[in-house]
């Protein structure tokens, strides 16, 4: 697991569930990105955006998320 070492994402290595599973580096879109085994038992990635209430609702209202960072996972992550 990799967590975006970026205010507002670093700070999710701190989360004791998290510590030991997870290296800070660069994410280009999200916070988080997994891998694992897809269903046909390839690699797989799949990317999280952590957001609170408050940034969600300014994402959506500036067009920020349905513009640039959905398109972005879409396209990085499986």
């Amino acid at each position: 697991m990799i967590i975006d070492n970026r205010d507002g994402s670093k700070e999710l290595v701190d989360y004791p569930c998290l510590a030991d599973r997870s290296v800070l580096g660069t994410l280009e879109f999200g916070d988080v990105m997994l891998s694992g085994h897809g269903p046909d038992g390839g690699t797989m990635t799949v990317g999280v955006e952590v957001k609170s209430i408050h940034d969600l609702l300014s994402s959506i209202s500036t067009g920020r998320l349905g513009g640039h960072q959905v398109p972005g996972m879409l396209r990085s992550y499986d």
